[in-house]
């Protein structure tokens, strides 16, 4: 069955692990929400879903009016 309400936003998520001299590698990654090329870089990952909250939440559809930059 078909939603009419339902709108679909997609994102790609990239990750990966930067070589450290000691101890284990650094975690970093990109978000980026297709529409419209927008990236978000980040190094914890509840710094990805704050991106994509900010993108998906109702009340506010864009994330200029949150400060994200990619």
């Amino acid at each position: 069955m078909t939603d009419g309400s339902r709108h679909h936003v997609v994102f790609v998520v990239r990750i990966w692990t930067e070589a450290q001299s000691s101890g284990p590698g650094a975690r970093r990654g990109y978000v980026e929400h297709v529409a419209s090329g927008e990236r978000h870089y980040f190094a914890l990952l509840d710094e990805a879903f704050a991106f994509v909250d900010a993108l998906t939440r109702p009340d506010t559809g864009s994330s200029a009016a949150h400060g994200h930059a990619g």
